[in-house]
């Protein structure tokens, strides 16, 4: 076969196929698919089919990503890296969920980051880092982004990866995402677009309880639950749903926190808190009440377990490994505690369920 070009999806994965560095190309940065896994099974090939050159460039990269992996150990790398477009959009998208989108000490912040994703976006979406192929997931919550920004996104960019009514993370995908098709319908619904399709699609996979699980991208149910009731209540202001909230409610453990393992995990207790963050606008004082009651709870054991300097290092993301976007958790764990220490003292605001502090 010929050589795939830089950035392509199926390079991700190229040391479980590729046997020859001819078929792939490495990108701007050094790497074959942003994967130092593949990277360094094509320099194990290279080193005796490619030129110096090429060879060198795939070393600085996975020097590079050893340091990024910041454990101070030679060779230790990222499962994925970079993720230079994923990092920022899931971060500003975080801060809509707990209401601090527009928070006016992040608004320099928030400005040079709108303004780079802007840059980024093309007329066929973008993708988790600036070498990589564009999918669905990073190109609808750029859209929501650079929507909540005040820019005029076109969702064309987002048809790309429409069949059916659902949308594919990448092409050529055999099985749907639930997190990926609960971003597209959020970002279509800031942008008044139709979303019968995947809004019927969202609706039938709930499980017994009325909750999202089984993502492909993540391991637990709070992250999905946490974007749909967002994406859900986008623009729907009698939304409820109290099959979905009794569910929440009850799985919030004796110790205060939430978690779809062993133990409550800070990351999945911010997943809980913007989901009752949204329902909370919606409910009767009687519902308000116990919400309020629940994140009390939470607020004392995240405190309990907050350290300033420390990184998150649970890993419930899905890629090759489980993985722990550190900078993304990271925002999503301190967006989560920010919320909990001004729970009552938020105004409405930014459409579904927001509120500013």
């Amino acid at each position: 076969m010929g050589p795939l070009p830089s950035g392509h999806p199926l390079l991700h994965s190229w040391e479980a196929w590729g046997t020859s560095p001819t078929t792939a190309c490495l990108d701007d940065d050094g790497s074959i698919g942003i994967s130092p896994a593949a990277t360094a099974a094509w320099r194990a090939h290279a080193l005796t089919q490619a030129s110096a050159p090429q060879v060198e460039r795939a070393d600085r990269y996975l020097q590079a990503a050893s340091r990024a992996a910041r454990s101070g150990i030679e060779g230790v790398v990222p499962s994925v890296w970079p993720i230079n477009v994923f990092e920022p959009c899931w971060s500003l998208y975080t801060l809509h969920l707990a209401g601090l989108f527009s928070h006016p000490a992040l608004a320099e912040a928030v400005r040079v980051i709108v303004a780079q994703l802007d840059a980024c976006l093309g007329v066929r979406g973008l993708g988790p880092a600036l070498h990589f192929a564009a999918d669905a997931d990073d190109t609808a919550v750029a859209l929501c982004i650079l929507h909540l920004a005040g820019r005029n996104p076109a969702a064309n960019a987002l048809r790309h990866f429409e069949i059916g009514g659902l949308f594919v993370t990448f092409p050529g995908e055999r099985n749907a995402s639930v997190s990926t098709n609960i971003h597209a319908l959020h970002a279509f619904r800031l942008l008044g677009k139709p979303t019968a399709g995947t809004s019927a699609y969202l609706e039938a996979n709930r499980n017994a309880d009325g909750l999202w699980d089984n993502d492909k991208w993540h391991v637990s149910w709070l992250y999905p639950t946490a974007h749909a009731i967002a994406a859900l209540a986008q623009g729907a202001p009698q939304w409820r749903d109290e099959r979905a909230l009794a569910a929440l409610l009850q799985a919030q453990r004796d110790d205060g926190g939430w978690g779809a393992g062993r133990a409550s995990t800070f990351e999945e207790t911010a997943y809980a808190l913007f989901a009752l963050h949204v329902m909370d606008g919606r409910e009767e004082p009687t519902g308000r009440a116990r919400i309020a009651l629940a994140v009390a709870h939470a607020l004392e054991w995240m405190l309990a377990r907050h350290e300033a300097h420390e990184l998150p290092q649970t890993p419930l993301w899905i890629g090759k490994e489980l993985y722990c976007p550190t900078r993304v958790v990271r925002v999503i764990e301190l967006a989560g505690l920010w919320l909990a220490l001004r729970w009552g003292r938020r105004i409405p605001t930014e459409g579904a369920g927001g509120m500013a502090q």
